[in-house]
Formats: structure tokens, C-alpha cells, sequence
């Protein structure tokens, strides 16, 4: 586990970064149309993956690693029955849908990299990669079969083809893919690709990940929240936290592995809702202005929760 002071550091440049992000939107020198989705593309086609394949491709895999993908897949799982439940008299075919399909999925690749990244370094970076190899898997498959299956917009399936096509040559997918065949193969990139010195071309581009993802998170803040949408927003909470934090604390307390990976999966289980859900929300015509709200309230509160559960577990 990390020390205290190296842990309460990272998190408080992680904030001053996300306030510099929501101050330069504020002040109108960028704003989240134009520089934030650039922004965002960069850290979705190029700096997030370069993360990926720098810590996929020079790591030893082990137990507690490859059970990191069948825990996404397990705890969606429980979590899709039970908002299957939850939802199931939502007379609103689209809502219920909606609620069910942003119950699912994390926000680990430009939510907790970083975070986890900077606190952990690159042995807790390497079970967060393998948990959101499965969770990409859960978002980009499961999670776009059923924005198609409760979509009423007439093209949601007809743009089937489209999307899936985008799916499998996603970067961030493509690249957990690449570096676990790189990695059981035993390949490893020339030094000056990447290397142990951090001079490599993937290692200077890896780095500039933390600080655009942050700056992004500023950037796409608001405060501005419809009271309409609470009680729903509150129940997709309910269900995401609520199991999340169960369940993480379950396998934290009975996983008979070191600390490091029981850590790093709680944290994953009260991550934001996954980046890659927005974009169907889009896609699909289903509500923008929740889906949005969700993202950013869950943000704040992730934050706040990771903090202060890292807190607990380095003071015990």
C-alpha cells in the first residue's frame, strides 16, 4: 500500500488539475465542444493506449491478474439482475433501458489510471488494466446490445454493423488485446519505443496521460443539475455504489491474495460510469442531459470515495 503522504499528494495534484480543467472552461479559453472532445480523443486513440501497452507488455502475468477480467464479468452479472429487477415496472421502455444499461460499466481507463497510477505506480496499474480488459469487453458489447435492444430510434440497428465495427477497432480495445498476446509471447518493444529509462517514444507519450485525463474531467465539471432527474439518479447510484462497495469489501476481506489487488478491484467497483456508455447514449437517441449528469456527479463523488477508502485502508 501506499504511504499516506505519497497518497494524499496524489490526489491533491489530481484535484488542482481538474480545478485549472473547470477554470479554463469558465473562463471561456476552452470549452468542452471543442477542446475537450479533442482532448479526449487524444487520450482515447493515443495516450491511453500507449498506458496499455507500456504496462501490458512488461509485466509478469499472475493469478490475481488473470481473475481480474472474470471479476468484471461476474459482478456485472449481479449488478445487470438486479437493476433487471429494480427497473423492471418502469413503464418507459427507453428509460428502463437507459437506467439498466448506466447501471453497468467503469470508468477505469480515464477515471482510475491515472489515480491509481500515480499512487500505486506501475504494480497496482497492471490489475486495473486487467480488470478493464474485461470491463471493455462489458461495455462495448454487452452494454451496445442492450442500448440497441431497448433503443425506439429506427437506425439504433441498422447502425449495428457501423458500431461494431467501431468496437473492434477501438484503440483502447485493441491495444488490451495486442499487450496480453505481446505479453504471453514474451515480446518486448525496442528501446526506443519503450524502456525501463522512461525516454522511450510510448513512455513520453504514456505520461502525458494523467495530466490530459484531469484536465478533461475540469473541462466537462457542471454544477448545473435538473431536479427532475434526482430520484433516478439516485437509484442508478444506489445500485452502482451499493453493490459496488459490498462486493468490493466482500472479496477485499476474502480474496486470499496480497493487498495490492483486493485494493485495486474495490477501487474499480466504485469507479463513474464508463466513457464508452455516453457514446451510445448518443447513438441510440437516449436522454444526453442524464446521461451527463450522471457522469459528472458520479465523478465528484468517485473521487471522494476513492480518497478516502485509500485513506482508511493505508491508516489500517
Amino acid at each position: 500500500m501506499a504511504n499516506l503522504s505519497t497518497l494524499n499528494l496524489q490526489f491533491v495534484i489530481s484535484l488542482f488539475i481538474i480545478i485549472i480543467g473547470y477554470t479554463l472552461k469558465r473562463t471561456h479559453v476552452v470549452d468542452k465542444n471543442g477542446a475537450g472532445k479533442g482532448f479526449a480523443r487524444i487520450i482515447f486513440n493515443v495516450t491511453l493506449p500507449a498506458v496499455i501497452l507500456q504496462t501490458l507488455t512488461n509485466i509478469k502475468i499472475d493469478v490475481a491478474m488473470i481473475a481480474m477480467p472474470f471479476f468484471a464479468f461476474l459482478i456485472t452479472g449481479i449488478v445487470y439482475a438486479v437493476a433487471k429487477v429494480e427497473y423492471r415496472k418502469t413503464p418507459d421502455k427507453m428509460k428502463r433501458g437507459q437506467l439498466i444499461m448506466m447501471s453497468l460499466g467503469y470508468n477505469v481507463g480515464n477515471f482510475a489510471y491515472p489515480l491509481i497510477e500515480g499512487v500505486f505506480g506501475v504494480d497496482g496499474l497492471k490489475y486495473a488494466a486487467m480488470f478493464d480488459a474485461g470491463n471493455a469487453f462489458v461495455i462495448f458489447m454487452f452494454c451496445y446490445i442492450l442500448a440497441m435492444l431497448y433503443s425506439a430510434k429506427d437506425d439504433a440497428h441498422v447502425q449495428a454493423r457501423y458500431m461494431f465495427k467501431k468496437v473492434f477497432t477501438s484503440p483502447p480495445l485493441l491495444s488490451y488485446i495486442l499487450g496480453i498476446v505481446l505479453n504471453v509471447v514474451g515480446f518486448q518493444f525496442p528501446d526506443f519505443i519503450s524502456n525501463a529509462g522512461n525516454s522511450g517514444i510510448m513512455n513520453v507519450i504514456a505520461k502525458a496521460n494523467t495530466f490530459i485525463t484531469f484536465l478533461v474531467l475540469g473541462i466537462y465539471l457542471d454544477f448545473n443539475l435538473d431536479k427532475s432527474y434526482w430520484k433516478n439518479l439516485i437509484k442508478v447510484m444506489i445500485t452502482r455504489y451499493g453493490i459496488g462497495i459490498a462486493l468490493g469489501l466482500a472479496v477485499f476481506l476474502l480474496w486470499p491474495v496480497d493487498i495490492m489487488p483486493r485494493t485495486i478491484l474495490l477501487v474499480c467497483l466504485i469507479l463513474p460510469v464508463g466513457m464508452g456508455l455516453l457514446i451510445f447514449v448518443v447513438q441510440c437517441g437516449y436522454d444526453e442531459k442524464f446521461a451527463g449528469m450522471l457522469s459528472n456527479l458520479m465523478n465528484m463523488i468517485s473521487f471522494g470515495l476513492i480518497w478516502v477508502i485509500l485513506l482508511v485502508l493505508s491508516i489500517a
